[in-house]
């Protein structure tokens, strides 16, 4: 969404290329990996850039990608026949043709679609957005923001096949009674980085693989509910705001000085807050929005912990030198000069972390200056993303 809170009308280009990922690309590859073309395609398209980058993205990160697989002999045609087959990515391709059909039986009308199969029926999908770290929460954002029909099939679809038992900790937050002491969530954060329960995990290297040892160890698992509970959420105003904040530090605050390192999964929690600001308007009802808070909150709370909770510093940004004057423009010359994207331009998660930051400062005016400090951080020093706990990877400011 564009800083002016409208998103510009889709052209040709862009209806076309989403058209042809829908048709011609899986939305999972090797099991786990996701299809990340709409979000490169947004992210081209709503920073200014032009059908010849759009294309040229298009077809780098089609290399990336899979066709659809051969379509297994289930049918699914009914909200009860999708219910069994939650969770199991093989039946992507019947998870596409179930919700393709469905929006044909809506005569087009993707946004009751999606209200429908999200909110209601035997198994409201919304809490399943948490699934598959988050991404059916990001492309169901991609799809309001571009209000694209086949990207909200394509969110429907992959909340199914994403589907896992994280669910069920947000069903569970929702039914538990409100806690009496809330607290915000910067305060939150200090407590899960000093407290021992996740210190007696000894996680050895970080990545998301890190969840199941989390949440299988019950101290760990019942602090990361209450930290769950405790978000003071009754100012979304407030608490957008503070959460963008926390984004950028996970983004950029928890390197060692002097030392550039960008994590993989801690960047993701910018997406995430951005998805809250276009989908909370979609959803506004109490206890829709509740839910949407708490997915966000439960990924950025998971993902601080699985990277082994690094020290957090906001000088870093804050000491970072721009020139005098620095724009958003300056930020983002290399897509709206027109001229062809290379390198880190052509890196989805890059190239939607600039955006983010972007949309996300435009948001909180206050601290554009913070904002714009971040962004020609992650655009000078970014060369690739670390978090994966290989042997010889950049490092994050770990605490022993």
């Amino acid at each position: 969404m564009v800083s002016n809170g409208e998103t510009p009308a889709l052209g040709p280009v862009v209806k076309d290329l989403l058209a042809r990922n829908h048709a011609d690309h899986a939305i999972l590859h090797d099991k786990v990996l996701h299809n990340h073309i709409p979000h490169l395609v947004a992210s081209i398209f709503l920073l200014g850039g032009t059908g010849t980058q759009l294309g040229h993205g298009y077809q780098h990160e089609s290399q990336d990608n899979e066709p659809w697989p051969s379509t297994l002999s289930v049918t699914i045609n009914s909200a009860d026949a999708l219910k069994p087959y939650l969770g199991y990515t093989s039946y992507q391709k019947p998870f596409i043709d179930f919700f393709d059909s469905e929006l044909l039986r809506f005569n087009g009308d993707w946004k009751s679609l999606l209200l429908t199969y999200l909110l209601q029926g035997p198994t409201p999908l919304l809490s399943g957005l948490v699934g598959g770290f988050g991404h059916p929460l990001i492309l169901l954002a991609d799809a309001c923001e571009l209000q694209s029909p086949v990207v909200a099939v394509e969110a429907l679809a992959l909340t199914a096949a994403d589907w896992n038992d994280l669910h069920k900790i947000l069903v569970l937050s929702i039914d538990h009674e409100p806690p009496v002491n809330v607290q915000g969530p910067h305060k939150i954060i200090r407590k899960i980085a000093q407290d021992p329960r996740f210190g007696s995990l000894k996680l050895t290297r970080p990545g998301v693989q890190n969840t199941k040892a989390i949440l299988s160890n019950t101290a760990a698992r019942e602090f990361v509910m209450e930290c769950l509970f405790m978000l003071d959420s009754s100012s979304q105003k407030t608490l957008l705001s503070d959460l963008a904040g926390i984004a950028v530090l996970f983004e950029c605050c928890g390197q060692k000085p002097g030392e550039p390192a960008y994590d993989f999964y801690l960047n993701h929690a910018l997406t995430f807050v951005y998805s809250l600001h276009v989908l909370l308007p979609v959803f506004g009802a109490e206890e829709n929005a509740l839910m949407l808070i708490r997915c966000v909150w439960l990924l950025m709370i998971l993902s601080y912990v699985t990277q082994q909770r690094p020290l957090l510093q906001e000088w870093i940004v804050e000491d970072f030198k721009i020139p005098e004057h620095t724009t958003w423009q300056d930020i983002c010359s290399e897509v709206t000069s027109g001229e062809a994207l290379h390198g880190k331009f052509l890196d989805p998660h890059f190239l939607r972390a600039v955006r983010n930051l972007k949309e996300l400062g435009n948001r909180n005016k206050h601290q554009e200056e913070f904002y714009l400090k971040a962004a020609m951080m992650l655009k000078t020093q970014w060369n690739e993303w670390t978090g994966f706990g290989r042997a010889g990877a950049p490092q994050l400011n770990v605490q022993a």
